[in-house]
């Protein structure tokens, strides 16, 4: 039931500032993070479930964070500590790989979420991200670094 949810949540705030402010509004970045960096959360009997689970999640993030329609969907996101975003790009999961680039790339497009991923490790996380073998996680990591060196 949760990957169905966290597909659709996914799709629900892509390109849709009205479902994204709802869901800025109700809480749901925190929740998000929570769920995405919630550790304890095992099916034994299907293990890449809460793979993908943690890929809906990260890429509803990204989908959230690229929001440039002057709504406030990108500062909430921020809310939430950068080092957790930062951890993501540590994840084995290639999709969380590939989001987590996106998702710092976002995020870096604004001065001060800049800074705070500047000096919270985010460079080193991406450049770790681009000696990977998957070629979206490099794009998407190197989207990440271009956003972070603009001035």
């Amino acid at each position: 039931l949760l990957e169905g949810a966290s597909a659709a949540l996914s799709n629900l705030v892509c390109n849709n500032p009205y479902n994204s402010r709802a869901l800025v509004e109700m809480g749901g970045i925190n929740e998000l993070v929570q769920i995405i960096t919630d550790t304890s959360m095992v099916n034994f009997l299907d293990a890449n479930q809460n793979e993908e689970i943690q890929a809906n999640l990260v890429e509803c993030l990204a989908n959230l964070t690229l929001s440039d329609n002057g709504s406030n969907e990108k500062n909430e996101a921020g809310a939430f500590d950068v080092k957790d975003l930062i951890l993501l790009c540590g994840s084995q999961n290639t999709q969380v790989q590939k989001m987590a680039g996106m998702v710092i790339g976002n995020m870096a497009r604004d001065p001060a979420f800049r800074y705070k991923i500047g000096i919270g490790g985010g460079v080193e996380a991406l450049f770790l991200l681009c000696e990977k073998n998957d070629d979206f996680v490099k794009v998407n990591s190197f989207w990440g670094l271009s956003n972070l060196a603009w001035d």
